[in-house]
This record gives structure tokens, sequence and C-alpha cells, in this order.
């Protein structure tokens, strides 16, 4: 119900106005909270974020932390326990480029186009014990759009890699 609300959430005009964001920091926070929420889970929960340092990004600090949330509680979720999630976090000119890399195999091409779509399960998520409700990546892609960017996502071969670019 929680992800219902949010969903619906990120539909309306927004109340505050965009603040000065340090992105490192807010990836970092973000990174420790999944972190925690995975302690004990064998070895769910690594994850390795790199940064070229402070990267200021204009936005709404908490559209931006939930759609990092969902994005990386995927690649955990869907990932193999024993290899880290990798983030990568570089500050261009006009714009700000987060990557996040895991090694859960991937997903066909047909489920691939669908993944940002509400509701949408992969048939790899969908008959695994995994669970969710399909509205993780729809959150994490309005919450981008809201704040002026894109993501993408593709197959790496060895898993799903998800770009997210930020006018800087």
């Amino acid at each position: 119900i929680g992800q219902i609300l949010e969903f619906s959430r990120l539909d309306a005009q927004p109340e505050e106005a965009p603040e000065t964001i340090d992105l490192t920091e807010l990836l970092e926070s973000v990174v420790e909270d999944v972190r925690y929420e995975n302690q004990g889970n064998d070895d769910r929960g690594l994850i390795d974020l790199t940064s070229e340092g402070a990267c200021i990004v204009n936005g709404y600090p908490g559209a931006l932390r939930s759609a990092f949330e969902n994005v990386l509680r995927n690649a955990v979720l869907h990932g193999q326990g024993s290899e880290p999630v990798k983030g990568e976090l570089s500050a261009q000119e006009t714009r700000a480029e987060v990557v996040i890399s895991d090694s859960g195999g991937g997903v066909s091409e047909e489920d691939l186009a669908q993944l940002f779509e509400p509701f949408f399960r992969s048939t790899n998520a969908a008959e695994s014990a995994a669970s969710g409700s399909g509205l993780g990546l729809a959150i994490a892609s309005r919450a981008i759009e809201m704040n002026g960017g894109a993501i993408s996502v593709r197959n790496t071969g060895s898993g799903l890699e998800f770009m997210v670019t930020l006018p800087a």
C-alpha cells in the first residue's frame, strides 16, 4: 500500500521547491540503509559505491532517495549474494551519472522493455522466491523524471546495469 501511495504521489505537483543536493552524500546514505536492511542475510547487501567526490544537483531529495533505494534494493534482491552490487557516481559538466550494476543474470529482452512499467515483474522475478509488487522500478523512473533526469537499463551478460542521468 505504501508503494502505491508513493507511486501516486509522484504524479502530483511537488509542494516543495527543488533543493541543492549533494548526490554523493545521498547515495552513501541510501547504500548504508540497504546494507543495514540486509544484515545477517548471507552476503546480500554487499554494495561497492565509487565516487569522484562531491556531486551537486538540484532536485527533490525525497524522490531521489526513493529512486535510488528502489534500484539498489532491486539489484541486491536479484543479484548473486556473493557478488557485490556496483555503484559508480560521476559528475560531468552539465550532468551527474549514476551506474548501478548487479550480477543477477539479467532478464529477457521482452521483459527489459517493460521493467519500468507499474506492476510488471520479470519472468525471472515471478519464478523466483523474491517478493515484490512490481512498483519499485516504476517509482524510480517517475522520481528520476520528476528531477529532470532519465533512467535506462540494459543486460550486461552477467546481470543488469541501470544508468541514471540528472542535470547538474
